[in-house]
């Protein structure tokens, strides 16, 4: 599904929701391309160059202390291993009122 159709499909749902315009057009993303914690995800600012891949990139997710979470540690070091994410993923923008502990 294009975008634009894909778009176009969620105004529609929203419309149908009852929704009122002024909702709508009050809600809108806001981030910071500046750093990575306030970046939206998924980006290039998770992925660093690698030759060895076709697209001439790899995936780069911070990993977080090993001893105390090796199967987060193990799952991270499979997924770094990766020349990109998604051609169409879910976007995630980090919620500017959230300190990291949830």
């Amino acid at each position: 599904m294009s975008r634009s159709i894909g778009s176009a499909v969620l105004a529609l749902s929203f419309t149908s929701l009852g929704i009122p315009d002024q909702v709508l057009a009050a809600v809108h993303a806001v981030f910071d391309l500046s750093t990575p914690a306030t970046a939206p995800f998924p980006s290039d600012w998770f992925t660093v160059r690698d030759a060895s891949h076709n697209t001439q990139r790899r995936v780069n997710l911070p990993l977080p202390e090993c001893t105390l979470r090796p199967s987060h540690c193990e799952d991270l070091s499979v997924i770094n291993t990766l020349d990109g994410f998604s051609a169409d993923p879910l976007l995630s923008i980090p919620d500017r009122h959230n300190d990291g502990n949830q």
